[in-house]
């Protein structure tokens, strides 16, 4: 018998997306909350499933967190899809640069250069 939760999963995600308009404020922004740490953690799935360990994962959802605040501050953009996009651009294109330097490395060298640029991060901001 085949596994349905993909089929499940994904009817869930339509329901939510329809129902959205008609839930309190409140749950809107659990459920925004959530979803942005399930982000984060596919990620990391993504990277253990590939037999990786990333020290650095929140690297790229800083630089889409503060790229998404500027565009938002000090260029004026108000849309929603927008920033997101502009963010989810700029993460794209960090780990890009970095992903040519990470790539060659694996295991422990791997996981201690990806904090490695996470702490540069840090200490930039």
């Amino acid at each position: 018998m085949r596994d349905r939760s993909t089929l499940a999963l994904s009817a869930a995600l339509v329901v939510l997306l329809f129902a959205a308009p008609l839930l309190p404020a409140w749950l809107r922004f659990v459920a925004t909350v959530s979803l942005a740490y399930a982000l984060v953690v596919l990620g990391l799935l993504i990277l253990m499933r590939a037999g990786l360990v990333s020290f650095g994962q929140g690297l790229y959802y800083c630089i889409g967190g503060y790229a998404a605040g500027i565009a938002g501050k000090f260029w004026g953009v108000s849309d929603a899809l927008a920033v997101l996009a502009l963010g989810a651009v700029t993460a794209a294109a960090v780990a890009a640069v970095l992903g040519l330097l990470l790539a060659r490395y694996r295991e422990i060298f791997f996981a201690m250069f990806s904090l490695a640029f996470s702490m540069i991060l840090y200490g930039l901001l």
